[in-house]
């Protein structure tokens, strides 16, 4: 493996101070870093070298990253030149993990990471003692794209959809306010693709409307500060028939299309994640009316935003039963679609609804399903990932959850999957400093931290239809560059 060492050593910034009883009552140390040795392209004086710290706690003899540090100025890192000595005074005592990534700036002054330490090495910070550690950098998977250094605000798949194709959809929340997509051989705006001025994104995913001619038609949902917009190619604009006719904040959103109705067009039914809870919709033709739709409101039973994640399956081509699941401070639960059919609002048949848990209890914080009711179904908790599987009809109907070794005791907030006819197929699962891929067939897992190159506040994950690659949308944060960012290939375990 290409690398170079840094070797690091805490010495104490100041004089020792003793009580009457002869107790330290001095709090923080010096780390300093130099370069002893490199490899690969890493030169030095042209490169960058930033130096992040998180507090880690021992749990079952691995390291649990806490909280990060923030460095005078408010920033989430240090930063030098390789082959200089870089000093961190007045760091305060206790145990911190390590996080460096090498790289260079580009033109527009983006810092672009090149290499990464992982395993991430933890130092014992105590004053008046030198604390020598080996850090080894590799090479970083994580690839920018042509969206790097700017905000992005979400990013969704939308697979095989009419008039669509397999284009990966993404959003920057700037001045332009300009939907872009890509797939395997373009990339550029998409034409009458502008978000309304005022309005701020939250998310984007994947749903179907009705298309200009009442056919059915798979579209981007842009969930946002005043509903649900959606997008697609047949009508190249972004439209507002959904946020107009419930215009309330929309955190996340997914669709079914209902071919369990005879005799009548095949419906379209939404499930949406709001401030106060949850609701949705069931829309057969356009216009849609606000007579539509169902808002759950749950806040009062959790005095604070009551929903962290849905996800939806997708039973049409069996003519089954379509079920939304939520992740929620009252648990986890599943209902299905008689709660928004019917045309109108349904909160009677709430009564539906199945609660399920984790072998741990730990709270479930993140869910996805791979898009119908017989395949694999991923979890996310305060103890880490899970994966289980569905069983629908029964209670619960989510059974057999197995923690994934790699992810235990880290808080999973999202989660993506991919599913390939004759093809690997990859979960990734994302904590607050790190990202961890699992190939479902080998059961390999990479992690993946913060430092390799990902952004500083990550918005969404997706994978493509083909390849996979799995894009990381993301905003400027404290600790990465924003933009848009990808890992595939060789990155993939």
């Amino acid at each position: 493996m290409k690398t170079f060492r840094l070797f690091l050593a805490a010495f104490g910034s100041a004089l020792l101070l003793l009580s009457c009883y002869g107790v330290s009552t001095q709090t923080t140390g010096r780390i300093a870093f130099a370069v002893s040795s490199q490899a690969r392209s890493i030169t030095a004086g042209s490169n960058l070298l930033r130096v992040s710290l998180v507090s880690a706690k021992s749990v079952g003899g691995s390291w649990l990253l806490q909280s990060l540090y923030t460095f005078p100025g408010g920033s989430g890192y240090a930063q030098g030149s390789v082959g200089s000595t870089l000093t961190l005074d007045n760091i305060p005592v206790g145990n911190w993990a390590v996080l460096v990534s090498a790289g260079t700036t580009d033109a527009s002054g983006n810092f672009v990471t090149t290499d990464y330490n992982w395993p991430y090495s933890v130092v014992s910070v105590a004053p008046g003692v030198d604390n020598p550690v080996s850090v080894t950098l590799q090479p970083s998977p994580v690839t920018r794209t042509s969206l790097f250094g700017v905000d992005v605000d979400g990013v969704a798949n939308l697979l095989g959809g009419v008039l669509v194709g397999n284009f990966t959809y993404y959003v920057i929340p700037s001045t332009s306010t300009q939907l872009y997509g890509i797939n395997a051989t373009s990339f550029g705006a998409l034409p009458g693709g502008s978000i309304p001025t005022g309005v701020s994104v939250n998310s984007l995913s994947s749903g179907w409307v009705y298309n200009t001619s009442q056919q059915q038609q798979q579209a981007l949902f842009i969930n946002t500060s005043t509903g649900i917009y959606y997008y697609y190619t047949g009508a190249p604009s972004v439209l507002g028939d959904l946020a107009a006719s419930n215009p309330i904040p929309v955190y996340q959103s997914g669709a079914f299309h209902d071919l369990s109705v005879t005799g009548a067009p095949v419906a379209i039914g939404i499930f949406y994640q709001n401030v106060d809870g949850f609701g949705g919709a069931y829309i057969n033709s356009t216009p849609y009316t606000s007579s539509m739709w169902v808002n759950v409101n749950l806040l009062n039973q959790t005095g604070s935003q009551p929903i962290s994640d849905l996800t939806l399956t997708d039973n049409s081509a069996t003519s089954s039963t379509s079920y939304a699941y939520y992740a929620s401070k009252l648990g986890a639960f599943q209902i299905d679609q008689s709660v928004v059919t019917a045309g109108s609002a349904n909160q009677g048949n709430l009564g539906v609804a199945k609660f399920f848990t984790v072998p741990d209890g730990s709270t479930i914080l993140s869910l996805n399903a791979i898009g119908t009711g017989t395949s694999p179904f991923y979890i996310g908790s305060t103890s880490g990932g899970w994966t289980a599987t569905l069983s629908e009809a029964s209670t619960p109907p989510v059974v057999s959850p197995t923690k994934v070794a790699a992810t235990q005791g880290d808080a999973i907030v999202k989660i993506a999957s991919v599913s390939i006819v004759g093809a690997a197929n990859y979960v990734a699962f994302l904590s607050r400093y790190n990202l961890y891929i699992l190939n479902t067939s080998t059961q390999n897992v990479k992690v993946y931290p913060f430092s390799a190159g990902l952004p500083g506040q990550i918005t969404g994950l997706a994978w493509s239809s083909t390849g996979p690659t799995l894009y990381v949308a993301g905003r400027s944060g404290p600790t990465g560059t924003p933009g848009l960012v990808s890992i595939s290939g060789s990155g993939l375990p």
